[in-house]
């Protein structure tokens, strides 16, 4: 079977009530620079959610850069991703300053096998 390395629109979270509970309910673990929040969905398949806070880079050209890089690293590595069970998922930047896609993808490697460590 063919690796989907799309990230496409059903992949994501877009509902404001599903944020707000996956904040509300969700657990944490946190690779720095990256946080991952998780609650188990009941689709078929993971949903996420990444975002920058406006707070850490100040600049929406770099926010936007940033996001770029965790939404190539996720679609790159989803399929680190495993387990019977969907989730919703959000990646949180946490770092004051931009950093390079090899930093970025190294850290979410490693947050995804820890997180494969608590959901299995």
């Amino acid at each position: 079977m063919a690796k989907s390395y799309g990230f496409s629109k059903s992949e994501r979270i877009t509902s404001k009530k599903t944020i707000a509970h996956l904040f509300e309910k969700g657990e944490a673990l946190t690779v720095y620079p990256l946080k991952l929040l998780f609650l188990e969905s009941p689709g078929p398949n993971h949903s996420v959610l990444i975002t920058v806070p406006k707070g850490r880079i100040k600049k929406a050209v770099s926010r936007n850069l940033i996001k770029r890089r965790l939404r190539e690293a996720f679609r790159q590595n989803k399929h680190m991703v495993s387990g019977d069970k969907s989730y919703y998922i959000a990646l949180i930047f946490l770092s004051n300053e931009e950093l390079s896609f090899q930093l970025i993808e190294e850290k979410l490697k490693l947050l995804f096998t820890r997180f494969n460590e608590v959901t299995t």
